[in-house]
């Protein structure tokens, strides 16, 4: 053993171990890199592979304001799905919104993709961790697309959104 401890000692000495460790520590940037642009992809709004969780918006609601009624169409033949994304901080976007036609098909006719916060509201009611305890209803999040912004409601535990008019939310949010 105390020979190879002198001969780890003589190659440190030459610089030998240095060039090991800085090849090694350029792979680690290289996989961490490669693991980075993975999540990226993988959780990105605009790329779209894993969403946290997604809605329908409710054909009792009014569509979100970033949507205009195509040509040919009515509200009763649109819907309009969510898709939110856990991002980390340096993603500014976190959701994506896709208007779609009629059944059976659903075409795919607009999509925009944008930030939701928590409503003030909901910050009051968030426990001791930061959560939510089960059947906090209703959840209510400020959803902006091109600086236009909406309150959207989850009333119920189900996969249903409303478009909220409440001039009580609208107010906490100016």
């Amino acid at each position: 053993m105390g020979r190879n401890y002198t001969r780890i000692k003589l190659e440190l000495r030459n610089n030998k171990p240095v060039k090991k460790v800085i090849v090694f520590s350029l792979n680690v940037a290289v996989v961490a890199v490669g693991i980075y642009g993975l999540l990226f992809v993988c959780f990105s709004p605009s790329i779209g592979i894993f969403p946290e969780s997604n809605f329908r918006l409710s054909p009792d609601s009014r569509l979100p304001k970033w949507f205009e009624i195509p040509n040919g169409y009515t509200r009763k033949d649109l819907t309009v799905e969510f898709y939110y994304y856990l991002s980390p901080l340096i993603w500014k976007n976190n959701f994506r919104a896709i208007l779609l036609g009629p059944p059976p098909n659903y075409k795919k006719l607009d999509q925009k993709i944008g930030q939701s916060i928590l409503h003030p509201a909901m910050v009051k009611k968030q426990n001791v961790y930061g959560g939510f305890n089960p059947y906090v209803y209703p959840m209510i999040t400020i959803d902006t697309i091109d600086n236009t912004i909406e309150v959207i409601e989850q009333r119920r535990a189900e996969a249903i959104l409303y478009v909220s008019d409440d001039p009580e939310l609208k107010k906490a949010i100016n």
